[in-house]
């Protein structure tokens, strides 16, 4: 089989080298454009690791002109036209699949690719659902310093069961993470948990008034207090469903320090728990306001917590 030359627009009239793949695809690009953006191709040209250029005759002139040199790969043709692709800025492809985009990162690996970091990113999150293998994914985007991918999977990691997690979950790719690496996965969700913590036990409650007494815990409660009384009442002011609900937040955020803690299930046992007979009303309608404000200040907590550990650990 022979040799076949790409199509436009990688295969540029103006080309001086030549990069042909494994299943023999000839690409024609410039030599200073790929220097630029890739230290290895920078050093083959600098040490002349290519094969010699050919002369050859120019028709109707006696004078020879040089052939684009010739580099053969290991890589197929097509990781190296995607790749070519984002170097030249060329339309990307409509559709990428995961291992094309897991080869295209470790040839911008092998190669000592620069500059392209966000644009690949870009490719990757606009493509791949990473919600599928969340573990696997991390681990490869950790592997090639691929920061925006690893934060925007922080939230299905830091809520895993590394204990749990089958066999099948275990891709060769999880080799890559270190025991650091694990450590400060924890680290993360501890931290996430605490400040989930602190705010749900900081909202803001306005005093629970309602016309009849609330039989909890023995003391009247849901009463109209004086007006002058309503800015200064005690903490236990509240139903006791919100003792409840804080004790059932805490086991919660342990495992899973998300939004999810302000959810209805955890309000329905911390209601059922209660046995206040306005401990439901207390959590669904009194505090709907609260916990709106609470979804709107956990979604944003950050999940990264790198500059902390690092400071805890002693290293910059």
């Amino acid at each position: 089989m022979g040799n076949v030359i790409s199509t436009v627009p990688l295969a540029f009239p103006n080309a001086d080298l030549i990069i042909r793949t494994s299943d023999k695809v000839e690409f024609k690009v410039h030599k200073n454009i790929l220097a630029l953006i890739s230290d290895v191709f920078k050093d083959m040209m600098s040490f002349d690791a290519i094969n010699p250029p050919q002369a050859q005759a120019t028709s109707g002139d006696s004078k020879s002109s040089l052939e684009p040199q010739l580099v053969d790969i290991t890589e197929s043709s097509r990781v190296i036209s995607n790749l070519l692709k984002l170097i030249y800025h060329a339309p990307p492809p409509n559709s990428i699949s995961l291992d094309d985009m897991i080869d295209l990162f470790q040839t911008m690996h092998k190669y000592q690719v620069t500059g392209l970091d966000e644009t690949v990113q870009d490719l990757f999150l606009a493509n791949i659902d990473a919600k599928k293998n969340p573990l696997r994914l991390y681990a490869i985007a950790k592997k090639y310093s691929l920061k925006r991918i690893a934060d925007t999977l922080l939230p299905d990691i830091v809520i895993l069961n590394f204990g749990a997690l089958e066999m099948s979950a275990m891709s060769k790719e999880i080799d890559a993470l270190t025991l650091r690496e694990s450590h400060k996965i924890w680290f993360f969700a501890q931290r996430r948990a605490a400040l989930i913590m602190k705010a749900i036990e900081g909202a803001i409650i306005s005093p629970f008034k309602f016309t009849i007494q609330c039989p909890c815990r023995g003391t009247p409660r849901g009463y109209v207090p004086p007006v002058e009384a309503l800015n200064n009442l005690p903490a236990d002011a509240r139903c006791s469903s919100w003792a409840k609900y804080i004790a059932l937040a805490k086991n919660h955020v342990k495992s899973t320090p998300n939004s999810t803690v302000i959810g209805d299930d955890i309000r329905i046992r911390a209601a059922n728990s209660a046995q206040c007979p306005l401990a439901f009303k207390f959590l669904f309608e009194h505090c709907k306001d609260t916990f709106a404000t609470l979804r709107v200040t956990l979604d944003a907590l950050p999940w990264n917590f790198d500059k902390e550990y690092d400071k805890l650990r002693g290293t910059s």
